[in-house]
């Protein structure tokens, strides 16, 4: 080998290891009511949290079961996942005279930094536990598609 092919050899390993990132993993799992009844068919997506002007990055999404249960999974490639969990249903969901409200509620939950793994699959699942969304939760928002209408009729909760 030569010398100019060894220092080839060099730059090229130095820069294939620092444009390597470490992937991440997180996982949750919970069980969703509405008052008395399980809450089934709800949307819940993972996201990975940015900083400035930058979108958060949808990781997954899936609905909750018969049962009001659900898990989502989720991996990036970097070393600086920030997760959260966001729920969007419309238990409890009346509007001016009891008219329901167009818009869906936004239940946001923040992953636990211990709760990710390194690598694409997860070893410590962050249990949600039983939440009833027919009460107002701390870290609620309102949540409007661009088409608030297609959701309803469309039959979801």
């Amino acid at each position: 080998l030569t010398f100019r092919m060894i220092v080839t050899l060099i730059i090229a390993s130095i820069s294939l290891i620092s444009t390597t990132d470490a992937a991440q993993t997180v996982a949750v799992r919970g069980m969703l009511l509405c008052g008395n009844e399980t809450l089934n068919d709800v949307e819940i997506k993972l996201f990975d949290n940015h900083r400035f002007l930058q979108p958060d990055s949808l990781l997954a999404t899936v609905k909750s079961d018969e049962r009001g249960r659900f898990t989502i999974t989720g991996s990036v490639d970097d070393d600086d996942m920030k997760p959260d969990v966001r729920i969007y249903h419309r238990c409890n969901n009346k509007g001016l005279f009891g008219i329901p409200n167009l818009c869906k509620r936004e239940a946001v939950y923040t992953i636990p930094s211990s709760y990710i793994s390194s690598g694409t699959r997860s070893n410590n699942w962050f249990e949600l536990g039983t939440i009833n969304m027919d009460m107002k939760q701390a870290n609620e928002n309102t949540h409007c598609f661009s088409n608030p209408l297609r959701s309803i009729l469309d039959g979801r909760k």
